[in-house]
C-alpha cells in the first residue's frame, strides 16, 4: 500500500495566469501523488503579491 498523507486546512496553490488558491479542508493524498510536503513560512507567504507571481508549467512525470 503507498503511504498516505492527511491534511488539514490545507491549501493547494495553482500556478498559472497568477497564483490561484483553493481550499481544501481535510484532503487524503496517497503517496504517489505526493511531491512536496513541508512546512511554510508563513510571515513571507503573507507578504508575498501572488497576483504578480508566474510560474512555467511543469512538464509531465513519466514512469
Amino acid at each position: 500500500m503507498p503511504p498516505q498523507e492527511t491534511l488539514n486546512g490545507g491549501i493547494k496553490s495553482v500556478l498559472q495566469e497568477g497564483v490561484q488558491q483553493l481550499v481544501l479542508g481535510l484532503y487524503i493524498i496517497r503517496g504517489d501523488n505526493i511531491s512536496i510536503v513541508g512546512e511554510l513560512d508563513e510571515e513571507l507567504d503573507a507578504s508575498l503579491d501572488l497576483s504578480e507571481l508566474r510560474a512555467h508549467p511543469l512538464k509531465p512525470v513519466i514512469h
